[in-house]
Formats: structure tokens, C-alpha cells, sequence
């Protein structure tokens, strides 16, 4: 994998050359204001004068299809910022087109941008793994077909592996890097999910019946797929109007419109230098010279797509017509371009940022370059000398609250802080879907299972990764699920102490009844029912145990550093019980009594076992912390 995606692409912008540079709106702007206009009170306009006629006419050039100074003269005559001298005796003189080509061939060593391929593979797993959870991971998975689209590469992993589940650590390495790979591609599989007319998707049928708010989705995973993939936010400003996937008028009828005048804007401010994607700050200030402002005006206009349109009150209104009233007080487009300007030279110097700091990169840093790009689209759309009708805030809101969302999303995915992003997914989705009565149902699995994936796929060793499946099969506090649903049926350990009565029957079969004190660890079944005295909420359990093995508890309880313990087999843990068990209130405490035949293991030493050599049966009353292992059926309240 690597590393960096984004700072891949800020380094080959900062040290690939350009194979050609166009015409740059800009730089046109600033070459024609060295000829020294000068603005006519009684016309009106900026007059280049006979002087430098030729000059400003071979850079005119390329904003019309003309080749002779008198046809270039003409196709200005229209401009509302400025005009070319009339000379009629040059008129048929031809004119030849500046251009210049840059050519600079760079390398660059990409290794360092290959990360995580060398990553540890998790050589084992504790034995202890439940492997009840890989199959019911396996199963949700089978179930949810939105998260077959967000995770596809886990999925195949899984429905490949799903005959041998049992044998899950055979796996462990394969599904660690379809984890990373998937959590790597995450928004690229998100934005491929939202687009799909797949019928079987639930969570996304859900949400296409919420129109603005699903091209919202798609408008925000698509700019976040395209920046995580290292794609340039000027370039990405210049594709996303044209995407057939988004129904931008479900959202603003103009919000096409939008988007192509900022790219308008965005595309006129490139620089002319290679290290840098648009124009710099200190370039920025020649908009403080109104001759300067004028000309670039009036290039912009000549510029101006004639389908570039806004309705307006059910009728059309091009853009060109409202540069053209620019004309008549440019206070305020001044102050516009300038913040256009601004926005763009510091999302260059973000790049560049990130280019230069390597391993000290923040969050921040990505987050400003997503916030950067809505921010130009926003200032076109609340601009009141832009916008020609009352922005809908509503939809500004959406995009903002969803775009600061997916930025941090873009900042963990890159940072590789993976269940950070996978949160940030679920808060997207999550507001999406606020009315919708079974959202956490189906998102649940979402935060559960992609949480998992994500502690996984960062794990360096067997125990983190024994961790992980711990943490999301059930996690510390989930005692209380016996206390806050009607019913409950869990794989369930207790560990505690007891007193009661023991039974351990002679060499020659006569009974030998003593009272006992000790360590009590069962595991078993547990089928729970919850019911409420007074403002509390209690349990009540019926519990069969399966093992117990409260002769290792004690021993760890006096020594945690011992890494290996006398042989124990599985017949010495062997202990079929019955009990009744009362779950306490705000506590994970419990207190019940009952049956056991107790098992032959009743001490662990150093270096050896202490066993008895026959059955033995036990009563027994007991205190016990509750810890359920894994849940296997809840019924909530009604």
C-alpha cells in the first residue's frame, strides 16, 4: 500500500515539469497591463494605445478564432472592459500567435511512497479467538450486501475461506491485506456503493429515496475519492460538473452552474511556473490595481462558455451577461477575485506543505485542502454580485456538514488512522439517514465489523490482533445487555468465588462431604430475562456450565508472569452444572447458587497439577463478576 497518496501526487506536482503549457488567462492579464491602458471617462472603456497596438493584438489572438488585426480589433468591439485601437490602413496585417512550450524531463524515485506491503502478518492468533465470531462475521457479511460493496475485497476473502472458517488462522494473512486494501480504496468503494442501481442494497435503497441528500452523498464520496487518489483540487474542480452520476439540480438548479464558473475562475489563475498549480499570494495583489482588474475581466469574458447559464425566475441568464455588468462597479468583484485568488494560492501552499514535511504530516493538513476546495465553490455561490438568486442554504449546510465529514475521512485514510475513518463513514451515513426507524440496525454492522477490520489491519503482532477480535465480540460493559433486554441468550463466563459444600467420594466409594471455599470460574450457556423492582433493573439467569476453570484463575491471580503452565487437558476442566444467577443493578455483579459436578483439576503449581481422582459433585452459593464471551440472541423491550 502506500503510504501516501496525496503526497505522491504534491511531489510530481512540485517535480514533474509541465510537456506544455497553454495560454494562461492570468499572465495574459498581466503582460497586457505592461502596455499601460489608459481608461477613457467618456467611453468608458480601457484604450491600448497605436503604440503597442501589435503587441496587445498578438496576445488578443488567442481569445478569438482571428487572424488579421482588423478581425481581432472587431471581435472586441463588444468587450465591456476594453478596446483595441482602430488603425485601418493595418487592418489586413496578420498577426502571429505567441506560444511557448516548456519540456523538462524529471524523475522521481517512487518506493518511498510504497508503504505497509512489508507490513508484519499476524503469525498467530491466540487459541482463545473465538472462531464463532469469524463465522458470524462470514454471515453478516453474506447478509449485508451494502457492506459486500464497501468491503469487496474482505468479502471474497471470507466467502473463499467459508467452508474452512474453523481453520481461520490459514487465513489471518490473506484477509489482513483485503482489510488494508479495502480501507486504503474506502472512498473509492463508498462512492462505487452510492452509484450502483444494485436492488439488493438496503442501506442504499434507503437513501436514494432521500434524493438531494443521496447526490449530496455521491457529489461528496466522488470529490473525496478523487483526492485521495492524489488528483489536483483545480483539476477535480474541472471534471465534477461534468459527472452523468450526480443530478446536481436535485440539489440547486444552478449548482452546475456554480461549479463551472469557480472552475472558470480556477482556471484562469494558473501559474505559469512548475512548481505551483495556480497563481502565488504575492501574485494575488496585482487584483488591487483596477487598470489590472479590468483586463482580466474582460479576458474572462471573452472566455466565457456561451451554454454557461443560470436560471433565473424559469428564464436563462448567461454568465457573460453578468461579467458584462461587472463593468459598472467592480468594488465588489474586486473583492471577490481577490478571495478566489487567495483561496487557490493557499491550497497550493498545502500541497507544497505536504510535499515538504514527509513523516511530521497532521490531519490538518488534508483536512484544510477539502475544506480549501468547497470554500471556492461556496464563495462563488454567496457572492452577491455572482449569485443571481438566494443561494439554498439548506443544501450549503448539507454539503458543509458532509464535506467536513469526508475531509477527515480523506485525513484518517491517508494518516492510516482507519477506525477513525470508518467512524467518520458511519456519522455521514448516520445523519443521511436520521428518519429512517431501522438505520442502527443497519448500520450497526457497519461501525462493528469495519472497526474490527480496521484494528486488524494495523495489528503487528498475534495479541493485537487477539485484541481486536476481543474488543468487537463484545466489548467491556456488555453485562448490562442481560439488565436492558427483555430476553438474552449468551456464551457466558463468571469469575468470582464461592462457598458451599463438596462431595469428593473416597478410594473405596464412601461419601466424604466437606465445606469448600475457592476460586469459581465456569463457562457456559446463559439464557437471561430481565425485570425491574423499583427504578432498578436486575436479571435473572439460568446458567449451564460447560468447564470450569477456577483452579487456573487462582493461580494467575497470584502470578500473572509465568508464560507457560503445567499440561492441562480438556477432561480436567469438565464440569456440567446448573444455577440460578441474580444480576445486579448498575454493576456487573452477580449472585446465584447451584449444582456442579466440580472439576478433577483443583490446583495449578509451577510445575505441576494437583488432580482427584474421581467425579465429585458441588453446592454452592456464589459472588461473581458477569463477563458475557459472546452474544447469541437478544429481544429488546417493547
Amino acid at each position: 500500500m502506500t503510504k501516501n497518496k496525496l503526497s505522491a501526487v504534491a511531489l510530481l506536482v512540485l517535480m514533474i515539469p509541465c510537456i506544455s503549457r497553454g495560454q494562461v488567462l492570468f499572465q495574459d492579464a498581466v503582460e497586457l497591463r505592461k502596455l499601460n491602458p489608459v481608461f477613457n471617462i467618456d467611453s468608458g472603456y480601457l484604450e491600448f494605445s497605436v503604440e503597442f497596438h501589435r503587441e496587445a493584438a498578438e496576445i488578443l489572438k488567442n481569445y478569438t478564432d482571428k487572424s488579421t488585426y482588423g478581425d481581432i480589433e472587431a471581435a472586441f468591439t463588444k468587450n465591456p472592459f476594453f478596446r483595441l485601437p482602430h488603425i485601418g490602413a493595418q487592418s489586413t496585417d496578420k498577426i502571429g500567435g505567441v506560444s511557448s512550450f516548456v519540456s523538462n524531463i524529471g524523475g522521481l524515485d517512487v518506493t518511498n511512497f510504497a508503504d505497509g506491503l512489508a507490513r508484519f502478518m499476524v503469525k498467530r492468533a491466540k487459541e482463545e479467538l473465538s472462531i464463532v465470531f469469524f463465522d458470524q462475521f462470514n454471515e453478516e457479511l453474506e447478509k449485508q450486501k451494502d457492506l459486500q460493496k464497501i468491503f469487496p475485497s474482505t468479502y471474497s476473502i471470507l466467502k473463499t475461506a467459508s467452508s474452512e472458517i474453523y481453520n481461520y488462522q490459514k487465513f489471518l494473512p490473506a484477509l489482513r491485506e483485503a482489510f488494508e486494501f479495502d480501507l486504503d480504496e474506502f472512498l473509492t468503494n463508498t462512492y462505487d456503493w452510492s452509484v450502483s442501481g444494485s436492488e439488493e442494497l438496503t442501506l442504499l435503497n434507503e437513501l436514494k429515496k432521500k434524493v438531494k441528500l443521496h447526490n449530496a452523498i455521491k457529489l461528496i464520496f466522488y470529490t473525496g475519492r478523487e483526492l485521495d487518489h492524489g488528483k489536483h483540487p483545480g483539476d477535480i474542480l474541472s471534471e465534477v460538473s461534468n459527472q452523468s452520476e450526480i443530478d446536481f439540480d436535485t440539489l440547486d438548479v444552478n449548482l452546475r452552474s456554480y461549479f463551472r464558473v469557480a472552475d472558470l475562475f480556477s482556471q484562469s489563475l494558473r501559474s505559469n511556473t512548475d512548481d505551483r498549480y495556480w497563481i502565488s499570494k504575492h501574485e494575488v495583489e496585482q487584483f488591487k490595481d483596477i487598470t489590472f482588474l479590468r483586463i482580466y475581466l474582460g479576458l474572462l469574458y471573452q472566455k466565457c462558455p456561451d451554454d454557461l447559464t443560470f436560471n433565473i425566475d424559469g428564464g436563462s441568464k448567461k454568465f457573460s451577461q453578468i461579467l458584462a455588468d461587472f463593468a459598472k462597479d467592480l468594488n465588489e468583484v474586486q473583492s471577490f477575485s481577490k478571495q478566489f485568488a487567495g483561496i487557490a494560492a493557499q491550497l497550493d501552499d498545502g500541497i507544497n506543505k505536504i510535499a515538504s514535511k514527509g513523516s511530521e504530516i497532521k490531519g490538518s493538513d488534508y483536512v484544510s485542502i477539502s475544506k480549501n476546495l468547497l470554500s471556492m465553490v461556496q464563495l462563488v455561490m454567496t457572492t452577491p454580485c455572482i449569485r443571481t438568486i438566494k443561494p439554498n442554504h439548506a443544501v450549503l449546510e448539507q454539503l458543509e456538514f458532509y464535506a467536513d465529514h469526508a475531509s477527515f475521512l480523506i485525513a484518517n485514510i491517508q494518516l492510516r488512522a482507519y477506525s477513525a475513518a470508518v467512524f467518520e463513514a458511519y456519522a455521514i451515513l448516520d445523519k443521511a439517514l436520521e428518519n429512517y426507524a431501522d438505520r442502527t440496525k443497519v448500520l450497526q454492522p457497519l461501525l462493528k465489523y469495519g472497526s474490527f477490520i480496521a484494528s486488524v489491519a494495523t495489528a503487528e503482532t498475534s495479541e493485537e490482533v487477539s485484541e481486536a477480535i476481543e474488543a468487537v465480540a463484545l466489548p467491556a460493559g456488555s453485562a448490562r445487555i442481560k439488565r436492558e433486554v427483555a430476553w438474552n441468550v449468551s456464551l457466558n463466563g463468571y469469575l468470582g468465588f464461592f462457598y458451599g459444600k463438596e462431595n469428593i467420594p473416597l478410594s473405596d466409594g464412601t461419601d466424604n462431604t466437606a465445606k469448600a471455599l475457592g476460586v469459581f470460574a465456569p463457562v457456559g450457556i446463559a439464557a437471561s430475562h430481565s425485570f425491574r423492582l423499583g427504578k432498578s433493573n436486575f436479571s435473572a439467569t439460568l446458567f449451564g456450565s460447560l468447564i470450569d476453570i477456577g483452579a487456573l484463575a487462582a493461580y494467575r491471580l497470584n502470578d500473572e508472569n509465568l508464560e507457560v503452565v503445567p499440561d492441562i487437558k480438556l477432561e480436567h476442566i469438565v464440569s456440567p452444572g446448573g444455577y440460578f444467577i441474580l444480576g445486579l443493578p448498575k454493576l456487573p455483579i452477580s449472585i446465584g447458587y447451584g449444582y456442579q459436578i466440580g472439576p478433577r483439576l483443583r490446583e495449578v503449581k509451577a510445575d505441576s497439577n494437583v488432580l482427584v481422582e474421581n467425579q465429585y459433585d458441588r453446592w454452592s452459593a456464589f459472588i461473581v463478576v458477569d463477563i458475557p464471551l459472546l452474544n447469541f440472541y437478544s429481544k429488546p423491550r417493547k
